[in-house]
């Protein structure tokens, strides 16, 4: 090509598998606790995989929904005072209407055992999950860093997913075009527009893959020397 002196190809290296460790991960599923979630998960992390390069915004449902889906079943509901604070405003109306504090209170953690925390499970499944690896480069999905969340925003990015995913399915909001960043061969222009203009917050879905990959195999890695009751704390 006239005038190009070099090119650098930024395409995944190839990856092999290694045919034993694969074995000991099936086998294990089957033992695990929460055995059939995980499996649900699995299968909704598949699909998002099929989707990520050509319907990124899809994959980015499927993949939160995935770690949900696990989330729901491993994490313990809330301590007592964080129910109790979550349906306040039931206790001081129960005790308006003359019940005491013990019943008062008693009544609001029975309404907040209906919540199903699904933001919290969501958060702390993941940020017990995920090690450090994650802050090391992606060997598959590679993106620019200034779209990369960080140690410091960690926590407000998974809020963000959180938010952005409740809207796309619930009101109809797409999630913009920053999500695809890193699932194909450029950076479109209205992603950059998004990152200048502060339009965007919600990470680049193959950042989130990484995340909710992390977290299933971590999980599966865990969950294999664990009693069949063991819970993560909200």
């Amino acid at each position: 090509m006239s005038g190009v002196e070099s090119f650098v190809d930024n395409n995944p290296p190839p990856l092999g598998v290694d045919p034993g460790r694969l074995e000991s991960k099936l086998a294990a599923v089957v033992k695990i606790p929460h055995s059939e979630a995980y499996i649900r998960a699995a299968k909704l992390y598949a699909q998002a995989m099929r989707l990520i390069e050509e319907w990124p915004d899809v994959a980015y449902e499927r993949l939160v929904s995935s770690v949900e889906t696990i989330a729901a079943e491993v994490c313990s509901l809330p301590l007592r005072d964080t129910m109790l604070n979550n349906k306040a405003i039931v206790w001081r109306r129960a005790k308006e209407m003359g019940l005491g504090m013990e019943d008062a209170e008693e009544l609001a953690v029975l309404a907040a055992k209906d919540n199903p925390w699904t933001s919290r499970k969501f958060r702390t499944f993941i940020k017990a999950m995920v090690d450090e690896t994650l802050w090391q480069a992606d060997k598959v999905f590679r993106g620019p860093d200034n779209f990369l969340p960080n140690r410091e925003t960690f926590d407000d990015a998974l809020a963000e997913v959180c938010t952005t995913r409740g809207a796309a399915v619930h009101a109809g909001v797409g999630y913009g075009a920053s999500v695809g960043v890193g699932s194909g061969w450029g950076i479109p222009a209205e992603a950059l527009h998004e990152a200048l203009s502060g339009g965007s917050k919600v990470p680049p879905v193959t950042w989130f893959e990484r995340v909710a990959n992390l977290a299933l195999n971590r999980y599966l890695d865990e969950a294999s020397t664990r009693p069949s009751d063991w819970k993560i704390s909200l």
